[in-house]
């Protein structure tokens, strides 16, 4: 297998399952996924199931990762991007994903417009960071970060972004980068990062400044505000060097009801637009 954020041969693999442009009125269609990656101790398990299902799997894959805070809604928007329901949800306050989830159903990148010779895509689930501590969330999160062709970073921010809170979580990232390369041969090796702000009708450019912008030291009033705004920096810089592409931010809006409806096709038509617009990037 060679890793890294561009298509790579599969010998460990991952799968997934994405959905048309139009959907029937059927119920979605169930696939199962299996747990890839765990981390006990400090040692890192990969789960023998779901090996031979990648392992049998033959050509090139492009990867897709998910990660984020805990009980965020990161598996029901890897749902409604597949348009099928591989994930497990829970509305309970306890999560329900650990370690590392791949859905066991890949597909052709044709069926979200791409052309016919376009690697298969894969779907990865990682559990909620920060209940574990930064060294767990690095060392789980290092080997789907290098060989994941698209990033999601998923947060909810009804009143827009936090810079520090969003960078804070970015930091992993950049940890795991310092696992594997110096900083002089760490030019993309990452693929490619979307922030998705859950709950959030603000401008997309704006959000997007507000977290990527470089900030003027001099605007500080305090040694604390230099100290962060200088440390917020350095994992903007970082990013930037890491990632193939510029950042992409993403405003998906607020559902109107309660409670996430089982089939997100239920949800209303602000939020259904956004997931297509996700789809077709």
């Amino acid at each position: 297998t060679s890793y890294g954020p561009a298509a790579f041969d599969i010998r460990i693999s991952m799968p997934f399952s994405p959905m048309p442009s139009s959907l029937s009125v059927a119920s979605l269609d169930r696939v199962t996924s299996l747990r890839w990656l765990d981390l006990k101790g400090r040692d890192l398990d990969i789960h023998e199931e779901a090996n031979s299902t990648l392992q049998a799997e033959h050509g090139q894959v492009n990867p897709i990762m998910i990660c984020g805070k805990l009980r965020t809604g990161k598996s029901y928007l890897m749902n409604a991007l597949l348009g099928e329901v591989a994930f497990q949800v829970s509305k309970q306050a306890r999560p329900v994903t650990r370690g590392v989830d791949l859905c066991t159903k890949m597909i052709s990148g044709a069926r979200f417009g791409l052309a016919a010779d376009t690697p298969k895509i894969a779907w990865l689930d990682m559990e909620g960071q920060g209940d574990k501590g930064l060294k767990h969330d690095v060392k789980l999160a290092t080997p789907c970060l290098l060989i994941s062709k698209v990033v999601i970073v998923h947060d909810i921010c009804p009143i827009g972004p936090s810079k520090e809170g969003i960078l804070e979580m970015l930091q992993i990232m950049m940890r795991a980068a310092s696992q594997v390369s110096e900083m002089s041969e760490r030019e993309n090796i990452f693929g490619c990062l979307h922030i998705v702000l859950r709950d959030c009708c603000q401008d997309e450019d704006v959000c997007h400044n507000i977290i990527f912008d470089v900030e003027d030291i001099a605007e500080a009033e305090t040694d604390d505000q230099m100290d962060a705004i200088k440390r917020r920096n350095q994992v903007r810089e970082a990013i930037r060097l890491s990632f193939e592409q510029r950042p992409k931010v993403w405003c998906l809006p607020r559902m109107l009801t309660p409670q996430a409806p089982d089939d997100y096709r239920a949800a209303d038509p602000a939020y259904l637009a956004k997931i297509q617009d996700m789809r077709n990037f």
